[in-house]
C-alpha cells in the first residue's frame, strides 16, 4: 500500500568533510528506513522532520517522525538490529553522540564536531 510522507527539512549550512557527509547520509537513511518500516507501517500518511544547526564548531541534528514512537526496550546501544548497530558504529566514527527522545513520536538527536 502507498504511504504519503511529508518531509520538513531545515538545515543550516556547514562545511563538512566528504567522509562525514557520507556517514551522516547513511545514518539518516537508516532513520528513514526505520520510520517507513515501523512508524508508518499501518498508516497511509506520515511526517518526517529533519533539522540541523551548527554552534561553536558542533553540529546538532534532529530527526523526528510522527509515528507511535520507539518502544522502551529498543536503544541504539543494545539493539541487535543491523540498522541500529550501523548507526552506532557511524556515530562512533564521527566521535559524536546520539540519543533517542521518546514522546508520542520518535526523535533522534545527533551531535558531533565538524
Amino acid at each position: 500500500s502507498m504511504i504519503s510522507v511529508e518531509m520538513s527539512v531545515d538545515i543550516e549550512d556547514a562545511l563538512l568533510e566528504a567522509k562525514k557527509i557520507t556517514q551522516i547520509g547513511i545514518i539518516i537513511n537508516e532513520m528513514i528506513t526505520n520510520s517507513m518500516k515501523y512508524a508508518f507501517s499501518d498508516r497511509s500518511r506520515g511526517h518526517i522532520k529533519i533539522e540541523s544547526k551548527t554552534r561553536e564548531g558542533r553540529v546538532f541534528l534532529s530527526y523526528e517522525d510522527d509515528g507511535g514512537g520507539i518502544p522502551e526496550g529498543i536503544s541504539i546501544d543494545t539493539s541487535t538490529g543491523f540498522g541500529m548497530q550501523l548507526m552506532k558504529i557511524l556515530v562512533s566514527d564521527l566521535r559524536g553522540d546520539i540519543r533517542i527522545e521518546r514522546n508520542k513520536s520518535c526523535k533522534y538527536l545527533l551531535e558531533f564536531d565538524f
